[in-house]
């Protein structure tokens, strides 16, 4: 007999590919693999599975999306040629406090610091604007936060402001809802004044708009409310 845990982790890996990324429906690669095994990992978290085999299991699959330490790309091996988004990155940094990896969070400041937050996946060190991840102070902030660090202050206040805009987003915008719910879950130590206050204001719109949390988003946004990151993640808002 499967034991209830495992029985999860199957669903789970039914979604995996042979990387064990996660994607939103079996035998398919998409283009955020990263960002849905960060969301398996959240749901990992909110059920007391992530043992440190589970642990280990996510970070050598997010690992090996890394081209150089801090720069990845969108798989190991397939959409070599697309332009890695800062969906994944937002990711990324959740996974670094979801892990307790502070590391992680680390290795993509000192590689933005070190190539002027260009995160170009497909000619390293060359500048396109759709690499550069400057344009989002408020990703540099949520990285600061994932690495337990005190985020510089312009940074820290464009990361208020994303929130608090974020908090007023339509409930047809899944997208801003679970990227800014990744914000808002990595900022849970933080000991800004400002950051709680938007992460409080956030949460009180987020229940609102969507009562079963982030798995009702994701059963919205994967139209499949068996998704095990549908199912699992019922109930959780960030707080």
């Amino acid at each position: 007999m499967i034991d209830s845990d495992d029985a999860i982790l199957l669903e789970f890996k039914n979604y995996m590919d042979s990387y064990g990324l996660v994607h939103p429906e079996p035998n398919t690669i998409s283009h955020n693999g990263i960002r849905f095994t960060v969301e398996y990992a959240a749901a990992c978290a909110r059920l007391g599975l992530l043992s440190t085999d589970v642990k280990n299991q996510i970070f050598l699959s997010i690992q090996a999306c890394e081209k150089l330490p801090g720069l990845y790309q969108r798989h190991p091996i397939e959409h070599q040629r697309s332009q890695e988004g800062p969906d994944d990155y937002v990711a990324i940094g959740l996974l670094a406090k979801l892990l307790g990896a502070s590391f992680i969070a680390e290795r993509l400041i000192n590689y933005g610091k070190q190539n002027g937050f260009v995160f170009n996946n497909i000619h390293p060190g060359k500048f396109t604007l759709s690499s550069w991840l400057g344009r989002q102070p408020q990703l540099i902030a949520h990285w600061y936060f994932a690495a337990g660090k005190k985020a510089p202050l312009f940074h820290r206040m464009v990361w208020v402001a994303t929130i608090l805009m974020a908090s007023r987003a339509k409930r047809e915008d899944q997208d801003a809802w679970i990227l800014s719910w990744m914000l808002v879950k990595a900022s849970v130590d933080s000991s800004s004044f400002t950051v709680n206050v938007a992460r409080r204001a956030w949460i009180k719109s987020f229940k609102k708009a969507w009562p079963g949390g982030v798995g009702e988003v994701l059963g919205d946004y994967f139209n499949n409310k068996d998704h095990p990151s549908a199912k699992y993640l019922i109930g959780e808002f960030g707080d």
